[in-house]
């Protein structure tokens, strides 16, 4: 889900101590510990307890500012991180010869990467990933039982594996190369098969969202949402439990699961958290659920996730019958905030479209979001589509009636639907709703064994590229070819 993008880039060291350079210490567990929970300062404290000599506080130094870039993005903590990158990777090449050397190094332009990505500094992202990459495998060839680095490898060949087309010039350039399959065997290898350390569950964390939204697999999901992880780690373990939760289908869990977030004055401020705990309870049509987006707006000091934030607001008005708070906020979406993110670009989208949106027909959908399907079939009973004006609504519509059918397990109803929406809408369409309907059919007819047929609806995905969502539905169907492929003729 969109709030979790930098899961995708957490990092893990072992507790073997192989030299002086490099002694991962219980210190050092307290402080990454620490990191995880967002107590930023209490981590630096320990930090400063290190000797000079120990490498590893520079792996979590890089650690702290790539959390703090990711939530605030202020340009003095990139100066910063930019500035400081140099002098960590110089100390780490004077160290002697360790697993540990070229693991941090990695971890660290692993961070930069990803750091310029968000910044849309694609060139120099992808070399500095490259400069990663080509250091696990190093590094694997040299201790081929070194274990965070099977998790380092394991994570980057798989998001190598899915990149959207729009970036492959990038790959192709740099010269990476990604394995879905092979990448989900190490980090396998490294949670289940290595002994017990204190990082396992933080690779869980990242095994776990790469396994649900790349691979789709919900069945490995649920079992470690439910059954292996816990939520009083900290913040971060938090958001990524509720996060998946909440995709899966399980909004009151995640609803509770945010609510009971362990966080304090003395964490670092995370506002995702209320931006999210808002949404959720707007999916169920909570009369309190603007007091959580409103704190998001109040504590954010970036412009990410703006105009997602007000064009809530202005449902949660509609919904509740306050048409003045409605359109105050649908102008705040279009004056505030960017549009980096999808969601953002959706929410701007729908603010232009110039007319209030039909209050049954945006309950259903908040209500099938939050995975209240009978209810979401109830609200939309309550829409005629012959007195739908708007085109638009026309196809939302037949989208939302589709989708909830088919979370009813309504199949050929939904199918029928489906198969209408999109014959009537062309390629070039602004909305999502074709796109989005093509991916469940290839779905459905995956799970039906009709592999060939699944596959072109897949590829026919990526011929829709002007709606708001064009990177993320791309790399779901490139992720799920991937998956089928072995079943083709």
């Amino acid at each position: 889900m969109k709030y979790l993008i930098l899961i995708y880039f957490s990092v893990f060291c072992s507790n073997t101590m192989f030299s002086q350079n490099f002694e991962w210490n219980e210190n050092c567990i307290s402080a990454y510990e620490k990191v995880f929970q967002f107590r930023f300062q209490e981590a630096e404290n320990l930090i400063e307890q290190e000797n000079e000599q120990n490498r590893i506080p520079l792996l979590l130094k890089s650690y702290i500012q790539f959390f703090k870039i990711t939530v605030q993005e202020n340009q003095s903590d990139i100066d910063f991180f930019n500035n400081a990158k140099d002098n960590w990777l110089k100390k780490i090449d004077n160290s002697e010869d360790s697993p540990y050397k070229r693991f941090l190094k990695a971890e660290i332009n692993l961070h930069s990467g990803f750091i310029k990505l968000r910044q849309e500094e694609y060139l120099s992202a992808f070399w500095d990933i490259r400069r990663a990459y080509k250091l696990y495998l190093e590094n694997e060839k040299m201790y081929p039982n070194f274990g965070p680095n099977k998790k380092g490898l394991g994570i980057l060949e798989m998001l190598i594996g899915t990149i959207p087309e729009k970036y492959q010039w990038g790959v192709k350039i740099v010269g990476l190369d990604g394995d879905l399959e092979a990448g989900a065997k190490k980090m396998e290898d490294f949670i289940y098969n290595h002994p017990p350390h204190s990082m396992q569950e933080e690779a869980k964390l990242l095994y776990v969202f790469v396994k649900y939204f790349i691979e789709n697999d919900e069945i490995i999901a649920k079992k470690i949402i439910y059954q292996e992880l816990q939520t009083e780690k900290g913040m971060w373990h938090t958001m990524t439990i509720a996060n998946l939760a909440n995709a899966m289908g399980d909004n009151d869990f995640a609803i509770t699961t945010l609510e009971n977030c362990p966080r304090d004055n003395n964490c670092f401020p995370f506002p995702t958290i209320d931006l999210m705990l808002g949404i959720c309870k707007l999916n169920r049509l909570d009369e309190n659920a603007d007091k959580n987006l409103l704190k998001f707006l109040e504590t954010t000091s970036t412009n990410t996730y703006k105009k997602e934030c007000y064009q809530k607001l202005a449902w949660h008005a509609l919904i509740n019958n306050n048409l003045a708070n409605y359109e105050l906020y649908i102008s705040k979406v279009v004056s505030e905030g960017d549009t980096k993110i999808g969601e953002d670009k959706q929410a701007l989208q729908e603010a232009k479209q110039n007319f209030i949106p039909n209050v049954n027909l945006l309950k259903a959908r908040l209500l099938f979001d939050g995975a209240y399907y009978k209810k979401a079939l109830e609200a939309i009973n309550q829409v005629n589509p012959l007195l739908l004006e708007k085109e638009k609504e026309q196809v939302e519509y037949n989208y939302r009636l589709g989708r909830i059918l088919q979370r009813l397990e309504r199949y050929e109803e939904a199918i029928e639907i489906f198969n209408v929406l999109v014959a009537s809408e062309p390629t070039n369409t602004a909305y999502y709703f074709a796109p989005k309907v093509l991916l469940e059919l290839g779905g459905i007819y995956e799970g039906r064994k009709e592999f060939e047929l699944a596959n072109s609806l897949y590829q026919k995905v990526k011929s829709y590229n002007n709606h708001p969502y064009v990177d993320s539905f791309a790399q779901q169907a490139k992720s799920a070819q991937k998956r089928i492929k072995e079943f083709l003729n």
